[in-house]
Protein backbone atom coordinates (compact mmCIF):
# COMPACT_ATOMS: atom_id res chain seq x y z
CA UNK A 1 0.00 0.00 0.00
CA UNK A 2 1.90 3.08 -1.33
CA UNK A 3 2.14 5.83 1.72
CA UNK A 4 0.07 8.59 0.90
CA UNK A 5 -2.84 7.37 -1.05
CA UNK A 6 -6.26 7.07 -0.32
CA UNK A 7 -6.44 3.57 0.87
CA UNK A 8 -3.70 4.43 3.60
CA UNK A 9 -5.62 7.15 4.79
CA UNK A 10 -8.77 5.27 4.90
CA UNK A 11 -6.83 2.52 6.53
CA UNK A 12 -4.90 4.42 9.49
CA UNK A 13 -8.75 6.33 9.63
CA UNK A 14 -10.40 2.24 10.27
CA UNK A 15 -7.27 1.09 12.25
CA UNK A 16 -7.81 3.95 15.11
CA UNK A 17 -11.51 3.70 15.36
CA UNK A 18 -11.66 1.65 18.15
CA UNK A 19 -9.26 4.09 19.76
CA UNK A 20 -11.59 7.36 19.21
CA UNK A 21 -14.20 5.46 20.02
CA UNK A 22 -13.27 4.14 23.52
CA UNK A 23 -11.96 7.60 24.16
CA UNK A 24 -15.20 9.70 23.23
CA UNK A 25 -17.76 7.19 24.60
CA UNK A 26 -17.30 7.48 28.22
CA UNK A 27 -18.69 10.37 28.16
CA UNK A 28 -21.75 8.99 27.38
CA UNK A 29 -21.70 5.97 28.97
CA UNK A 30 -20.63 7.59 32.80
CA UNK A 31 -23.70 7.19 34.85
CA UNK A 32 -22.80 10.70 36.20
CA UNK A 33 -23.99 12.58 33.38
CA UNK A 34 -27.27 11.06 33.32
CA UNK A 35 -27.98 11.97 36.99
CA UNK A 36 -27.00 9.33 38.58
CA UNK A 37 -23.78 8.54 41.03
CA UNK A 38 -20.63 6.96 39.45
CA UNK A 39 -17.90 5.19 41.13
CA UNK A 40 -14.68 7.62 40.81
CA UNK A 41 -12.38 5.23 39.09
CA UNK A 42 -9.18 6.72 42.43
CA UNK A 43 -12.53 6.26 44.59
CA UNK A 44 -12.39 9.65 45.79
CA UNK A 45 -8.69 9.58 47.14
CA UNK A 46 -6.35 12.15 47.38
CA UNK A 47 -2.71 11.81 46.23
CA UNK A 48 0.46 12.74 48.69
CA UNK A 49 0.09 16.34 47.65
CA UNK A 50 -3.68 16.62 49.04
CA UNK A 51 -4.90 16.77 45.36
CA UNK A 52 -7.41 14.29 43.78
CA UNK A 53 -5.51 12.06 42.00
CA UNK A 54 -7.89 11.43 38.74
CA UNK A 55 -10.88 13.78 39.35
CA UNK A 56 -14.37 12.86 39.04
CA UNK A 57 -13.67 10.43 35.97
CA UNK A 58 -15.92 7.23 36.58
CA UNK A 59 -15.13 3.36 36.41
CA UNK A 60 -19.00 2.40 35.02
CA UNK A 61 -17.88 5.29 31.99
CA UNK A 62 -14.04 4.05 31.35
CA UNK A 63 -15.08 0.08 31.55
CA UNK A 64 -18.58 0.47 29.30
CA UNK A 65 -15.92 2.58 27.07
CA UNK A 66 -13.68 0.04 26.61
CA UNK A 67 -16.17 -2.15 25.83
CA UNK A 68 -17.46 -0.24 23.02
CA UNK A 69 -13.84 0.31 21.53
CA UNK A 70 -14.01 -3.54 21.48
CA UNK A 71 -17.24 -3.64 19.76
CA UNK A 72 -16.24 -1.58 17.11
CA UNK A 73 -13.16 -3.19 16.45
CA UNK A 74 -15.68 -6.50 15.99
CA UNK A 75 -17.96 -4.35 14.12
CA UNK A 76 -15.04 -3.89 11.83
CA UNK A 77 -13.79 -7.23 11.59
CA UNK A 78 -17.37 -8.74 10.63
CA UNK A 79 -17.63 -6.43 7.66
CA UNK A 80 -14.98 -8.34 6.52
CA UNK A 81 -12.37 -5.45 7.25
CA UNK A 82 -9.67 -6.23 9.46
CA UNK A 83 -7.12 -3.89 8.94
CA UNK A 84 -2.86 -4.08 8.31
CA UNK A 85 -3.83 -7.66 7.72
CA UNK A 86 -4.63 -8.94 10.91
CA UNK A 87 -6.47 -11.94 11.93
CA UNK A 88 -9.87 -11.70 13.60
CA UNK A 89 -8.25 -12.46 16.64
CA UNK A 90 -5.32 -10.09 16.74
CA UNK A 91 -7.26 -7.56 15.72
CA UNK A 92 -9.70 -7.77 18.50
CA UNK A 93 -6.70 -7.72 20.98
CA UNK A 94 -5.24 -4.91 18.91
CA UNK A 95 -8.83 -3.09 19.09
CA UNK A 96 -8.68 -3.58 23.23
CA UNK A 97 -5.45 -2.65 23.89
CA UNK A 98 -6.06 0.60 22.03
CA UNK A 99 -9.26 1.05 23.96
CA UNK A 100 -6.87 0.51 27.13
CA UNK A 101 -4.14 2.71 26.36
CA UNK A 102 -6.75 5.73 25.36
CA UNK A 103 -7.95 5.50 28.57
CA UNK A 104 -4.60 5.30 30.39
CA UNK A 105 -3.74 7.93 28.16
CA UNK A 106 -7.00 10.36 29.04
CA UNK A 107 -5.79 9.12 33.13
CA UNK A 108 -2.45 9.96 32.85
CA UNK A 109 -3.55 13.95 31.26
CA UNK A 110 -5.97 14.02 34.47
CA UNK A 111 -3.62 13.09 37.27
CA UNK A 112 -1.43 15.94 35.43
CA UNK A 113 -4.10 18.32 35.20
CA UNK A 114 -4.67 17.92 39.21
CA UNK A 115 -0.94 17.93 39.76
CA UNK A 116 -0.97 21.58 37.59
CA UNK A 117 -3.85 22.71 39.95
CA UNK A 118 -6.46 22.82 36.90
CA UNK A 119 -9.59 21.74 37.56
CA UNK A 120 -11.62 19.09 35.85
CA UNK A 121 -12.72 19.85 33.16
CA UNK A 122 -9.96 22.73 31.97
CA UNK A 123 -8.17 23.11 29.01
CA UNK A 124 -4.99 21.79 28.61
CA UNK A 125 -3.47 22.17 25.30
CA UNK A 126 -2.34 19.42 22.99
CA UNK A 127 -2.51 16.89 26.54
CA UNK A 128 -6.24 16.89 25.86
CA UNK A 129 -6.27 16.11 22.17
CA UNK A 130 -3.11 14.00 21.90
CA UNK A 131 -2.45 11.94 25.25
CA UNK A 132 -5.14 9.29 24.11
CA UNK A 133 -3.54 8.93 20.87
CA UNK A 134 0.19 8.36 22.28
CA UNK A 135 -1.01 5.73 24.54
CA UNK A 136 -3.83 3.84 22.62
CA UNK A 137 -0.73 3.80 19.63
CA UNK A 138 1.66 2.67 22.16
CA UNK A 139 -0.64 -0.42 23.47
CA UNK A 140 -1.28 -0.72 19.83
CA UNK A 141 2.07 -2.00 19.48
CA UNK A 142 2.57 -3.76 22.49
CA UNK A 143 -0.06 -5.85 21.31
CA UNK A 144 1.10 -6.36 17.85
CA UNK A 145 4.51 -5.17 17.10
CA UNK A 146 3.58 -5.13 13.57
CA UNK A 147 1.50 -2.35 13.97
CA UNK A 148 4.70 0.29 14.06
CA UNK A 149 6.32 -2.43 10.52
CA UNK A 150 2.73 -1.75 8.65
CA UNK A 151 1.93 1.93 10.10
CA UNK A 152 5.43 3.07 9.64
CA UNK A 153 6.64 6.74 11.19
CA UNK A 154 4.50 8.35 8.31
CA UNK A 155 1.44 6.51 9.70
CA UNK A 156 2.29 7.42 13.33
CA UNK A 157 2.61 11.42 12.42
CA UNK A 158 -0.31 11.30 10.51
CA UNK A 159 -2.74 9.83 13.01
CA UNK A 160 -1.52 11.84 15.39
CA UNK A 161 -2.02 15.40 13.10
CA UNK A 162 -5.45 13.87 12.14
CA UNK A 163 -6.11 13.29 16.12
CA UNK A 164 -5.54 16.66 17.27
CA UNK A 165 -7.59 18.28 14.59
CA UNK A 166 -10.25 15.43 15.00
CA UNK A 167 -10.45 15.69 19.01
CA UNK A 168 -10.73 19.81 17.95
CA UNK A 169 -13.76 19.18 16.20
CA UNK A 170 -15.52 16.52 18.16
CA UNK A 171 -15.39 18.34 21.07
CA UNK A 172 -16.76 21.35 19.78
CA UNK A 173 -19.75 19.20 18.13
CA UNK A 174 -20.28 17.40 21.80
CA UNK A 175 -20.55 21.19 23.34
CA UNK A 176 -22.96 22.36 21.28
CA UNK A 177 -24.81 19.90 21.15
CA UNK A 178 -24.63 19.64 24.78
CA UNK A 179 -23.00 16.62 25.80
CA UNK A 180 -19.72 18.41 26.88
CA UNK A 181 -20.09 21.39 29.48
CA UNK A 182 -17.10 22.91 27.28
CA UNK A 183 -15.76 23.12 24.04
CA UNK A 184 -12.48 21.56 24.53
Amino acid sequence: MDPYSLEWFFTLVVFILPAYIANSSALYFDPGRHGEKSTPIDLGLNFFDGKRIFGSKGVEGMIAAILAGVLTGEVIAFLGYTPLGFSFDEWIVVSLFMSIGAHIGDKIGSFVKRRMDLKSGSRFEYFDQLGFIVFALAFAVIASPKVSYFIGFDGFLMLLVMSYVVHILANRLAYAIGLKDVPW
